[in-house]
């Protein structure tokens, strides 16, 4: 639910009040640490410094988004999030003829359409 009140607010800011999201990060940090999720959103957080920091590709505020959600997804749900959530971004982009894009509301589309496919598919089987 908090996922889905910061999507509105990058949607209409171009910001979001990721702070809110560090004691969950460390929850799920310590529930996780021995679970393979743990490398992975570390090895994300640091392509994501990259992509803040020094190409300026990112907003700071989507990291801690996107760590949560990695920490949070199966480490087979994650490549499709990431690449639904990035094909949608890249769409609006292309649509809307623009530089910049809120990236969390197609974090979150990305997140809701990867958990459908999950579930169709394990029911399927």
């Amino acid at each position: 639910m908090l996922l889905f009140f910061m999507a509105i607010e990058d949607w209409a800011l171009q910001r979001i009040h990721a702070n809110l999201l560090l004691p969950w990060l460390v929850y799920l940090s310590w529930v996780n640490w021995a679970q393979p999720q743990l490398l992975i959103a570390g090895i994300l957080g640091l392509a994501c410094l990259f992509l803040i920091y020094c190409r300026q590709a990112m907003g700071s505020g989507d990291l801690p988004v996107l760590l949560t959600l990695a920490l949070v997804t199966s480490a087979n749900t994650l490549p499709l999030m990431l690449l639904l959530s990035a094909l949608l971004a890249y769409s609006y982009l292309r649509l809307k003829n623009a530089k910049s894009a809120p990236f969390v509301p197609f974090l979150l589309l990305g997140w809701l359409l990867s958990l459908g496919i999950e579930k169709a598919i394990t029911v399927a089987l």
